[in-house]
């Protein structure tokens, strides 16, 4: 009886060797793959990010003293207003400047729909949520006449009849749609007067999220 025959095939150290080539290019390719997809959703996630704080966000320098001891404001694209907020102004262009070129404003919202504007003998306040007593000026410091948006005596004011405010001053209320503004300093040029007025809401960019 013949003795049994040995099939098992030996392979070749050539043939070993180009075996384990051909593993180990496989496991880098799945391992390429695998890092191009993470590569990839960090890389979108970095320019989405950048987009983001670039077409959300501006830097403002302050081109007056309007606003106390600031001199820069990051602002952040929002239609949701507070009071107290500081707010980016673009395209409101007031009566008293004429011709000039439209340019961006930095203000403190003062006044929200539904507010009172009461002028009394000391000057507009802001009703309910009682703001400081603003003084008036009667001119701009190159001369120019300044009327304020509620005048102290009666009368008619834009057709609409005012009424006699809790610190028995004429009151206007502030219409849907828009803002009363002002800047932290007297002589500041602001809601206060009709030259200036309201803010409408479309004209509002977005609110100050860091000042300094």
């Amino acid at each position: 009886m013949s003795a049994p025959v040995n099939l098992t095939v030996r392979r070749s150290p050539a043939r070993r060797s180009l075996m384990r080539c051909s593993l180990m290019r496989r496991s880098f390719v799945r391992f390429s793959r695998v890092r191009f997809r993470k590569s990839y959703w960090i890389i979108s996630l970095f320019f989405l990010f950048c987009w983001l704080v670039v077409s959300q966000t501006r830097l403002r320098e302050c081109l007056s003293d309007s606003l106390d001891g600031i001199n820069y404001v990051l602002f952040l694209k929002s239609s949701s207003i507070q009071r107290g907020d500081i707010v980016s102004i673009q395209g409101h262009r007031e009566d008293h400047v004429g011709t000039l070129p439209k340019w961006p404003y930095a203000k403190r919202v003062l006044g929200i729909p539904g507010d009172r504007i009461e002028h009394n003998a000391q000057g507009i306040i802001i009703i309910p949520q009682v703001s400081r007593n603003m003084p008036l000026l009667t001119e701009t410091s190159k001369g120019k006449p300044l009327t304020p948006i509620v005048p102290l005596n009666e009368g008619p004011l834009n057709g609409a009849p005012l009424k006699r405010g809790p610190l028995k001053g004429l009151t206007k209320t502030i219409p849907e749609g828009c803002l009363f503004v002002a800047g932290d300093t007297p002589k500041s040029f602001d809601s206060r007067y009709k030259e200036f007025g309201l803010v409408p809401m479309e004209k509002v960019w977005g609110k100050g999220i860091l000042q300094w």
